[in-house]
């Protein structure tokens, strides 16, 4: 609605609403102040000839004057909406400089100083105008004129108007009379107001059907966070090549903005992975039907979303054409805002395409030019993570601006210049398929399809066994293998597995055929697998613990000629197959049948998709070529480990490496290889072992040292950490860390990386380089190569890739694919995203499907969805992986029982496959275009599967604490399994490793063996000394503000949480800062009045002090107020749980909150200053991969607080007795006991702003106190008002951070806060002069000491204590909470104040409890008083009477801010001097008269 001012004289001319576009501006501008505007628009310009600099700058004036929008700003209403106030008039802004006296060149290089500076200073969009001119002076003939704008004011199109009109004003003389009346960007505004947004809401809904709503590039927004300025890259054409491309685009019937498009849309499918596409366009906004729209000067451009679906056997013109014809479509509801469209979903947009498309109005005119303007530099940006802007010309300008925090100027060249590329190759080949074309160069292409590829021939051997025959040809004694105390040599393993191989082939087992092994981890594994292969045959591993549905569906698969079992596992063999016992090739002759490179090795079965387990068949050369490899660097006298699951291929390492080079292979025991088990068999001599990214992790979080010794660590399988490899690598500098890669189907092992101890590790751990004979190609979604830096779906060809999947020829066609780099041979599709460096290494950049792996197992989710959707009852299921977790969700018409959905589970799948938990839901969340939105799948409540029985030992009690912070849960029972509540084999090695901390010493296979609290207690050995405890664990001395907290008492911040956090750091971070500060890590003991005690560093495990709750639509603070009072109810300090941190997720990029709840027991306001700036630090170390790390705490709370237990005796603090006794002596107005009232009556009072920031600042800095000294002025007051008398007892609340026995606590956290007494005389002074909050200021400063000695006197001293009892005691207290803001909340910065939960049924301590808090607000400072007060004491109008002379005494001081003689020093001012107050205020006056 547009409101007209016409009152004569009145400066506001009108209001507008703003446009759609307007409104995403300043969406953007808003996040923050500090921030460099990125709508700040800036275009330098030179003027050669003459100039009448008076008659531009008032030509300029003339264009103020006759555009109303230059002349707006921008106004929020108390509804929060926000609209442009158009001023009646408003003085152009217009500043000279000369630079005449400096040569060309430093000039012009002050002149991009000044025009730096200008952008800087940016605008306040509140005081029009929003548009600043500086003209230069550079010589007599030539001038520089920099103009800065808001891009609010004005589009693209309405600059090339004003610099039109601007020309023929100069040219009139600076008079506006030969233009024609200007129509007001009003009337747009109203045209857009009369749209039909159903029909465009239509239309767009009906385009983006069926988009899956992500962004092209899936950078999402980063709500809260201003966007940063861009980095500009720009390509010119010649007019040849411009030429060239205006012609294929008319000649075609295309404009040149589709032909952009399409071209864009092509790099897009590259960049993306995707073959539908979809990024923002702006479109010129002014629509034809408006008139006099042309020389309208506004805002008037939008963003709409551009879809194109790509097929790469489609040509290029058909492509092109179909882009046009639905653009055009389009046309009519392009008047949409882009919000609004996007609520439509499936319009996720992060990259922008803008088209100068305007024309120069005064291209053609005949008026004479007074002036000509030659453009020198033009600033501008936009918030998308890449805009690509074509200027079109005689020679066209592509320039494309990225955000360099969210992408790498590799992929922003390679987009660039692929575009170019892509461009070349429309006009050359209009007909050729869209899928042909290619962002890469013939030398490009060379560099990452062949070069980087080059890495040497495999080992010429057809098998492994082979290669282990010439081991036991050149040392047939040396030893092969050793196992539980027995070895065995390369000779004597040559002739078990020979024997094994003449039973093989008279049970009938011919070349070619395939024979289960069904045998626990064990030497005969190791024969069998050998035995197998000296038969000609293929082993096909089966662990003995799967379902028998599983093992019978395995053989079956299979066709398995035989089956190869111990005495152990032979009843695990499903009917009906020949079974070879291990023990029947005891003796008798060996055999050997010859193998071929080519000849089937083995079948490993992974997950499947599609429900069905597939078997990977792999050739013996790609074992050999795997295990030959002399880069492994592994040879006699060394040893690995074989430690990894049988049926896993990680075994492969961990088997032939060793044999087939001379080394040894020590097998490790049952179970998981924790710290301790690891460090025992490097004892042994081992060098060399291989973990899963998950294993390597725990390992290193738990201890780092535990490597040392080895000489290599080989991990992969997952992720691996950066921050983990430099760890260990800090523990042990020696030790060489491989990271590797290869899917089950590429022989293990496709890429490797040796970190060597002198190497240097920069922000990202590649995957390193192909091993020879492999071939790794980073593809697009047409097959063609991609540039460094760019993302692509990775391949992987040569040595080493599997036959496919046995018996499933469609599988293996979809996923073993013609190499189109290599006639005749086939790639692997891995499923995998990788990226190429610019020094040729392959960095992994996640999934392009839903598999996950788990404990280094790839598991299918599809695969356990198909299992749970088999069961009766169950009609939808989905499965997700969550922090190492599987969670199943089912939604079913019937009745169900998720723990029997889950042991049917149990009862087909191996175990890493059956979920930690099953969720029956009424119904699965679906997106906006109807896919289920797993992120709003709920998490899983563990604690349901507790039990009741409680510890009753001390080892009980101390293991059920810990399974419960492993577990992340409030509770665990001493029965209850470990595995149940939701372990595995990694968080085993956590509980092992915490436990050993804590005294108690066992490993994660002791976890696997007797899985309860009770259970591992029954082993334990508590009788071993203990070492001295550090100095900060321990009982914590008794303070004053000791007290028996209710249950729900707590205190919480809510800080903003970066865009890039993750559980993973958070938990990092937090957990160095609870190790830093010992009372986060405290408990309390007993009944009545609990001791507090804190335990060791290590003792409390971060990560399950953590929950991530995904924000919805709502306000994120009240979403973090929310979570915070839930958490508050999760603190449990008998179980030393002291803090919780909630991340409310606002999505990748945007700022959160991080809400930090903490017991009240440990922290004050000022340890949230030290907490929340060690966990920044900490957090951002992690994320940037450095070791974290906060600076020391010199004196912990604990040695603090015994410090001042001793103080309480000290003849100084004694002394402070006399003191005391004298200041609560006398009589004070009556209020009453406490009483035992609950809950208390509580009510609040606001002082109006304008008081309330004079209160704060003016009379604080008049007066030279602080602000609780104003408000207990004004407390006192009231009070003698309120009940009579003079005299007023107030206890008052301080921050307790006294230096005690020479320790300064400033670095320390916990409760320090003291409350002493304070005696306030108010009689006979007027409040209006000044004069009483002098005499207050006074009196609250006089107390004996430092005012810590009265608590220190009345409770820890046995002495002084009964005297103070006995004394009078105020039935008032008062604290100051502080000033908190409210201002857009940015990374780590504080919403709000300190939150707090207080038990419902603790009494308050006196008979008027009062606070106040001041808030910052955007409409100033906000003064809050609050009083509590126990039920039934006073009545309710007797206590709003009180608040209302409160606020009256604190309006009374309010007003000495107009009084200029009020104000000045008092005594406690000179604190060396012994001054009166009458002396004082003589000084003063005498200095004022000296001014």
């Amino acid at each position: 609605m547009t409101a007209t001012t016409t009152s004569p004289g009145s400066a506001l001319a009108e209001i507008w609403p703003l446009s759609p576009m307007q409104e995403g501006m300043l969406y953007h501008s808003s996040f923050d102040d500090a921030a460099p505007d990125i709508y700040v628009i800036q275009q330098t310009q030179i003027i050669d000839q003459p100039l009448d600099t008076e008659r531009l700058r008032t030509s300029w004036q003339a264009l103020l004057d006759r555009h109303p929008t230059l002349r707006a700003s921008f106004h929020r209403r108390k509804s929060g909406e926000t609209v442009q106030l158009i001023a009646r008039d408003v003085q152009l802004p217009w500043t000279e400089r000369d630079l005449s006296g400096l040569s060309e060149d430093d000039a012009m290089a002050e002149v991009s100083v000044i025009a730096q500076k200008e952008r800087a200073r940016g605008f306040d969009l509140t005081r029009p105008p929003l548009l600043r001119l500086t003209l230069i002076r550079l010589g007599a003939k030539r001038h520089c004129l920099v103009t800065t704008s808001h891009h609010l004011l004005m589009d693209g199109w309405s600059r090339a108007i004003l610099e039109s009109e601007l020309l023929e004003i100069y040219a009139a003389g600076g008079v506006v009379s030969g233009l024609r009346s200007a129509a007001s960007y009003r009337n747009h505004l109203a045209w857009l107001g009369r749209q039909d947004k159903d029909a465009a809401r239509a239309a767009w809904r009906a385009e983006l059907a069926g988009a899956d709503g992500s962004s092209a590039l899936s950078i999402s927004e980063r709500p809260g966070r201003a966007p940063e300025l861009p980095v500009r890259e720009v390509i010119r054409h010649s007019p040849a090549s411009t030429s060239a491309l205006t012609e294929f685009a008319r000649g075609h019937g295309l404009t040149m903005n589709t032909v952009v498009q399409g071209a864009w849309a092509l790099v897009l499918a590259r960049l993306a992975r995707r073959q539908d596409v979809m990024f923002g366009a702006t479109v010129s906004g002014r629509p034809a039907d408006l008139p006099g729209v042309e020389g309208m000067v506004g805002l008037f451009i939008n963003t709409v979303p551009v879809r194109v679906r790509l097929d790469g056997g489609r040509t290029v013109m058909e492509t092109l054409t179909e882009l046009q014809e639905r653009q055009s479509t389009l046309i009519a509801h392009q008047h949409l805002g882009l919000p609004e469209i996007q609520k439509l979903g499936g319009a996720g947009l992060d990259t922008l395409v803008v088209f100068e498309n305007y024309v120069d109005p005064a291209v053609g005119s005949k008026s004479p030019r007074a002036l000509g303007l030659t453009l020198q530099e033009f600033h501008q940006a936009s918030p998308y993570a890449i805009t690509l802007g074509v200027m079109p010309g005689e020679s066209i300008e592509i320039e494309l601006q990225y955000q360099p925090e969210i992408v790498d100027a590799g992929v922003a060249e390679a987009a660039l210049h692929g575009l170019v590329r892509v461009l070349d190759q429309m006009i050359a080949e209009p007909g050729a398929p869209v899928g042909r074309l290619t962002l890469l160069g013939d030398a490009e292409r060379e560099r990452v399809v062949e070069r980087w590829n080059e890495t040497g021939d495999p080992i010429a051997a057809p098998s492994a066994v082979d290669l282990f025959l010439r081991q036991v040809e050149r040392a047939p004694d040396a030893t092969a293998m050793t196992a539980g105390g027995r070895s065995w040599s390369f000779a004597e393993l040559d002739e078990w597995s020979g024997r094994l191989a003449r039973v093989l082939k008279d049970r009938g087992v011919r070349r070619g055929d395939r024979v289960g092994v069904l045998l626990e981890r064990s030497p005969d594994v190791v024969a069998a697998w050998l035995g197998v292969w000296k038969a000609g045959a293929a082993f096909v591993p089966v662990d003995p613990d799967y379902p028998a549905d599983r093992v019978a569906f395995m053989m079956s698969d299979a066709a398995v000629a035989a089956v190869v079992c111990g005495a152990g596992t032979a009843a695990v063999v499903p009917s009906g197959h020949v079974l070879v016992t291990m023990d029947d090739a005891v003796d008798g002759e060996t055999s050997l049948v010859p193998v071929g490179a080519d000849d089937l090795a083995y079948v490993m079965y992974t997950s499947g998709s599609t429900g069905t387990p597939k078997g990977v068949a792999v050739a013996h050369g790609g074992v050999a070529a795997l295990a030959g490899d002399p880069g492994w660097g592994v040879g006699a006298g060394d040893t690995v480990l074989m430690h990894a699951p049988h049926t896993f291929d990680a075994s492969l390492y961990d088997l032939w490496v060793p044999l087939v080079s001379g080394a040894r292979v020590l097998l490790a025991e049952p179970g998981v290889v924790d710290a301790e088990r690891l460090a025992a068999h490097v004892a042994e001599g081992l060098t060399s072992v291989n973990f899963t990214a998950g294993q390597f992790r725990a390992l290193v979080q738990e201890s780092p040292e535990s490597f040392s010794g080895l000489r290599d660590v080989l991990a992969g399988g997952d992720v691996v950490p950066l921050g983990e490899v430099e760890r260990v690598r800090r523990a042990c500098p020696e030790l060489v860390v491989w990271h590797t890669y290869g899917p089950t189907e590429t022989t293990l092992c496709a890429t490797w990386k040796a970190i060597e101890p002198s190497d240097r590790l920069g922000s990202v751990l590649p995957i390193g380089r192909p091993l020879p004979g492999r071939r790794l190609y980073v593809l697009d979604v047409f097959l063609r190569p991609l540039p460094p830096g760019v993302e692509g779906d990775l391949y992987i060809a040569g040595a080493g890739v599997a036959h496919g999947y046995l018996d499933r020829p469609g599988l293996t066609a979809e996923r073993f694919v013609a190499d189109p780099f290599a006639s005749g041979e086939r790639m692997y599709r891995t499923g995998d995203v990788a990226y190429w460096t610019d020094e040729g290494e392959l960095v992994y950049a996640g999934r392009a499907d839903n598999q996950v792996k788990i404990r280094g197992y790839r598991v299918e989710p599809g695969e356990i969805e198909a299992v749970l959707a088999e069961r009766p009852g169950v009609d939808q299921a989905v499965v997700v992986a969550r922090e190492g977790r599987l969670i199943g969700y089912v939604v079913s018409g019937g009745d169900v029982d998720p723990e029997g959905l889950r042991e049917d589970v149990a009862r087909a799948l191996p175990g890493y496959m059956v979920p930690a938990a099953v969720l029956v839901l009424d119904a699965l969340p679906v997106t906006a275009n109807g896919k289920v939105d797993r992120a709003a799948l709920p998490d899983p409540d563990f604690g349901g599967r507790v039990t009741g029985r409680e510890p009753v030992t001390d080892a009980e009690r101390a293991l059920c604490a810990l399974f419960a912070e492993v577990l992340d849960l409030d509770r665990v029972g001493a029965d209850d399994s470990f595995f149940e509540l939701g372990g595995d084999s990694i968080t085993s090695m956590q509980l092992a490793a915490r436990a050993r901390r804590a005294g108690m010493v066992f490993g994660a296979r002791e976890v696997f063996e007797h899985r309860t609290p009770a259970g591992i207690a029954g082993i334990l050995d508590l009788d071993g000394g203990s070492a001295e405890p550090p100095e900060d664990t321990g009982d914590v001395a008794r303070t004053p503000m000791t007290k028996v907290w209710g249950p729900g008492a707590a205190r919480w911040v809510t800080v903003g949480a970066p865009g890039d956090l993750s559980v993973d750091t958070l938990a990092a971070g937090l957990s160095v800062v609870i190790d830093a500060h010992d009372m986060l890590r405290s408990r309390t003991v007993g009944a009545g009045t609990p001791r507090m005690v804190v335990s060791g560093r290590g003792a409390v495990d971060a990560a399950h002090l953590i929950e991530r709750v995904e924000a919805d639509t709502g306000d994120l603070d009240d979403v973090a107020e929310r979570c915070a009072r839930e958490a508050a109810g999760r603190l449990d300090p008998a179980a030393g749980v002291m803090v919780r941190a909630v991340w409310v997720d606002a999505g990748p990029g945007r700022v959160g909150r991080l809400v930090l709840v903490a017991h009240p027991a440990v922290v004050d306001a000022r340890s949230w200053e030290i907490l929340l700036r060690d966990l920044r630090a900490a957090c951002e170390a992690v994320a940037a991969g450095r070791e974290p790390s906060v600076d020391p705490v010199d004196v912990s709370f604990r040695r603090w607080a015994a410090a001042l237990a001793e103080q309480a005796t000290s003849a100084e603090r004694v002394a402070e007795l006399t003191g005391w006794t004298a200041l609560l002596d006398g009589e004070e107005p009556r209020l009453g006991e406490p009483g035992t009232g609950s809950p208390a009556g509580r009510r609040s009072w606001t002082l109006p702003k304008d008081r309330a920031g004079a209160l704060a600042e003016q009379v604080t800095s008049a007066f030279h106190c602080g602000v609780h000294e104003v408000l207990l002025t004004g407390l006192a007051g009231a009070v003698a008002r309120w009940r009579g008398g003079h005299v007023v007892l107030v206890d008052v609340e301080d921050h307790g951070r006294h230096p005690v026995g020479g320790m300064d606590p400033s670095r320390t956290v916990g409760r320090f806060t003291s409350v002493h007494p304070v005696r306030l005389d108010v009689g006979g002074i007027d409040p209006a002069s000044g004069s009483l909050l002098k005499a207050v200021k006074e009196q609250s400063r006089a107390v004996p000491g430092d005012g810590l000695g009265y608590g220190l006197l009345r409770h820890l001293n046995g002495e002084t204590g009964p005297v103070l009892e006995a004394s009078p005691s105020p039935r008032i207290g008062f604290v100051y909470l502080g000033r908190s803001a409210t201002a857009e909340v940015r990374e780590w910065q504080r919403s709000g104040g300190i939150g707090h939960s207080s038990d419902p049924d603790m009494r308050p301590s006196h008979a008027l409890e009062a606070e106040a808090a001041v808030r910052e607000t955007p409409d100033g400072l906000e003064l809050t008083l609050t009083v509590a007060w126990p039920a039934g004491l006073f009545p309710e109008a007797e206590v709003e009477r009180f608040g209302r002379l409160w606020l009256d005494e604190l309006s009374a001081l309010a007003r000495l801010v107009s009084d200029s003689s009020a104000g000045g020093h008092t005594a406690s001012d000179f604190d060396l001097l012994d001054l009166n107050q009458d002396e004082i205020e003589e000084l003063e006056a005498e200095f004022d008269d000296d001014l």
